[in-house]
């Protein structure tokens, strides 16, 4: 709710602006006071990650890397064992 009121979600609950901004770290430290001890720090703060992956726009991951790899080199084609998939 105190994101909403901070004008930094819109109407569908979607973050406005890009959570490395950082707007929102004062008014989530005021909402959170006495009921969390999250630091807040970039790249340490539980909330600071969450915020990160709702903006969709953070660090690569490799954790589907292969699945990635083996569509984009299987021209688009989607197989369920990445393994035994031949591209002809």
């Amino acid at each position: 709710e105190a994101l909403r009121q901070a004008n930094l979600l819109d109407g569908g609950g979607y973050l406005t602006r890009d959570a490395r901004t950082r707007l929102w770290v004062d008014i989530i430290q005021q909402a959170i006071a006495g009921r969390s001890d999250d630091s807040l720090v970039a790249d340490e703060s539980c909330i600071a990650e969450v915020l990160n992956v709702a903006w969709a726009k953070h660090e690569f991951t490799s954790q589907y890397a292969e699945e990635m790899l083996d569509f984009c080199e299987g021209q688009g084609r989607y197989a369920s064992d990445a393994a035994t998939h031949k591209v002809s």
